[in-house]
């Protein structure tokens, strides 16, 4: 019984039995100092994420306010389009009644003309009619080359 007894409390089998303790807490502590590596580097490209996220966004409000600023610009040019296009509206109006009028002097003088007897003022009829006809001629030119911006 002696013998047997021995086994239990033998120093070499408590030393392999420490060693493979020993060497099994090693590999556990290599194991949790990779997690911890691993965790530190998935940290660092989680900051990265965030400041790349952070460039973004200020990107983002960047782009914002230019798109406001040209949506702005654009309404101030929808707003002056749509005063050139009422001015030349107005513009086309005073021609037809222009023309309108050089029509019925042009007929007038002409009818005054080959009357008999004849009378001259048919001559400053026709004259006004061309006066009238030259001065919607330069309306529709102040109109065209955009003679009327305001």
């Amino acid at each position: 019984m002696g013998a047997k007894r021995n086994n239990y409390h033998d120093p070499s089998t408590e030393l392999i039995t420490i060693r493979e303790k020993l060497k099994a807490s090693l590999q556990k502590e290599k194991e949790h100092e990779k997690i911890i590596n691993d965790l530190r580097q998935k940290e660092a490209e989680a900051k990265s994420i965030l400041e790349e996220r952070n460039d973004l966004f200020t990107k983002l409000k960047l782009k914002e306010q230019e798109i406001d600023f040209m949506r702005k610009a654009l309404e101030q040019s929808n707003i002056k389009l749509t005063e050139r296009k009422k001015n030349g509206q107005i513009l086309s109006f005073f021609g037809d009644i222009l023309i309108l009028i050089s029509t019925v002097f042009t007929g007038w003088g002409i009818n005054l003309l080959t009357s008999t007897p004849s009378n001259p003022i048919g001559w400053l009829m026709l004259a006004a009619s061309i006066a009238l006809f030259i001065l919607n001629s330069l309306m529709a030119k102040i109109l065209a080359f955009g003679g009327t911006n305001s």
